[in-house]
């Protein structure tokens, strides 16, 4: 599983227009009524190896900054249970 939380400088509307229409996307608000969005995405590979890729992805806007968390797992191991870890460390991405 690969984890990572990297900080941008977008202004909030880039993330504002990404979420409009889009029935992917899952967005929540924080108590400090930050907006949060959630991406889940699974991305298919013929390498023979894991079958494809699992990829969640979430971001919000605090203090100007554009925060991203992306959490990765392979399709076999997303289906012996490492799905709950992943959705764990996505639903735990909050902005203070």
């Amino acid at each position: 599983m690969h984890r990572c939380a990297h900080p941008t400088t977008p202004n909030d509307s880039r993330l504002h227009n990404a979420t409009q229409n889009n029935p992917n996307a899952h967005p929540k608000k924080t108590k400090k009524r930050h907006r949060t969005v959630s991406y889940e995405i699974l991305t298919r590979t013929a390498d023979g190896d894991e079958g494809g890729r699992h990829q969640i992805i979430s971001a919000g806007v605090a203090g100007g900054k554009l925060w991203i968390l992306k959490v990765q797992v392979g399709d076999k191991r997303w289906f012996k249970g490492t799905d709950k870890d992943a959705m764990g460390a996505a639903d735990s991405f909050t902005l203070a």
